[in-house]
């Protein structure tokens, strides 16, 4: 039976340590993590942070005649939204008669236990990635963006005009990032292309979606913003569609199109889409109860609580502006990384009187969203 000594209870803990560190690196090596793909990691100093930047609204325009002098001053204008962090944590007691006793609930336990919480340390911030994208659409103010729309906005959104161009301008419109319903317009609608259309069609509907895309402009209202969409995001059931139109060298035509095959390696390239992303967490058997943090008045944090549920037609397009603008598409804001402590009856009175040790994990964090038009939701219906 061991004593537990200061001199156990150090070598039991750096056990534990490296038993979770390693835990950790496997779980990150995984080929399932994707969340670092979507979001970008905002170290911050506080307990909420206020981020604020410039509109790109500068443009050139003609002034008439050489030496007439009429020229238009315009000042820059800036958007500001502020991202608050909370406390996310977990804990586990073993008793002291179990660790002594080394009877196979005690070292045991605290081993399993670590690997478990390394592993969930390093996937929590996809957990909070796949909650924030399918809540992205809810109208309850937790998805709500910096222009106070829901970050996935459609052409039913503010009025119609989905997320403002310009929110000191409006009358130059806005865009939408939420392809849904009936098309209207130059709004493309629902465009599935799971296996309920033909390859064709699914392809079809790829093309229409970043040609949607493209009509995205910058904050002037009059230049397009150039958006580069880079891979697409589904739930595994969309997975064979999603691998074979991002892919493909031939596809078979529908009936109604000549029948036969056509050769789409020039257009699949041309669209330069890369590996897409397979997410399991949006599937439809996956549903979660989820906290949305805001500023409320006064400067505390309060939340929206929300359940979300994923969808296997749904599926998404990340452009390269998610990681390549200054404040990125969505956000994941940490003020303190995950810690793990261990405390024992040896340093806590109150835990030597129970005949207890505890361990704690905890972190400063939460997922907030960025730019709208850096993800494009698309559904089936």
């Amino acid at each position: 039976m061991p004593e537990i000594t200061p001199s156990f209870v150090m070598q039991y803990e750096r056990r534990m340590r490296a038993i979770t560190e390693k835990e950790y690196i496997r779980r990150l090596a995984a080929k399932n993590t994707w969340w670092n793909k979507v979001m970008r990691q905002t170290d911050i100093e506080g307990k909420t942070e206020r981020m604020t930047w410039f509109l790109q609204t500068a443009m050139i325009e003609p002034v008439g005649p050489s030496g007439s002098g009429e020229i238009t001053f315009e000042g820059l204008v800036t958007q500001t939204a502020e991202y608050p962090t909370f406390r996310h944590g977990k804990g586990m007691v073993i008793q002291r008669d179990q660790l002594e006793d080394l009877d196979g609930t005690g070292l045991n336990q605290a081993a399993e236990w670590s690997e478990q919480i390394g592993n969930e340390t390093a996937y929590y911030p996809q957990r909070l990635a796949a909650q924030l994208i399918l809540n992205g659409a809810n109208t309850d103010g937790s998805a709500n963006a910096y222009d106070a729309v829901p970050y996935f906005a459609d052409n039913t959104t503010n009025g119609g005009n989905g997320h403002w161009y310009n929110p000191f301008r409006r009358e130059l419109g806005g865009y939408y990032n939420w392809f849904h319903g009936a098309s209207s317009g130059s709004y493309p609608g629902a465009l599935p292309i799971d296996d309920s259309v033909s390859t064709d069609v699914a392809v079809a509907n790829l093309g229409k979606a970043i040609a949607s895309i493209a009509n995205v402009k910058m904050a002037n209202g009059v230049d397009p913003r150039f958006l580069t969409p880079v891979f697409l995001i589904g739930a595994p059931r969309l997975a064979p569609r999603l691998r074979q139109i991002t892919d493909a060298k031939f596809i078979a035509q529908a009936a109604a199109s000549g029948g036969g095959s056509a050769d789409v390696v020039a257009l699949i390239e041309g669209w330069g889409l890369g590996t897409p992303v397979v997410a399991n967490e949006l599937a439809a058997a996956f549903s979660y109860n989820a906290k949305f943090p805001y500023v409320a008045s006064g400067g505390n944090v309060s939340f929206k609580e929300a359940t979300v549920t994923g969808s296997d037609t749904t599926w998404y397009v990340v452009c390269q502006e998610m990681q390549s603008t200054q404040l990125g598409g969505l956000l994941h804001v940490r003020r303190k990384p995950f810690r793990v402590n261990y405390y024992t009856g040896e340093t806590q009175a109150e835990l030597d009187r129970r005949n207890e040790f505890e361990y704690h994990v905890q972190g400063r964090m939460s997922a907030q969203y960025g730019h709208p038009y850096t993800i494009f939701r698309i559904d089936a219906s």
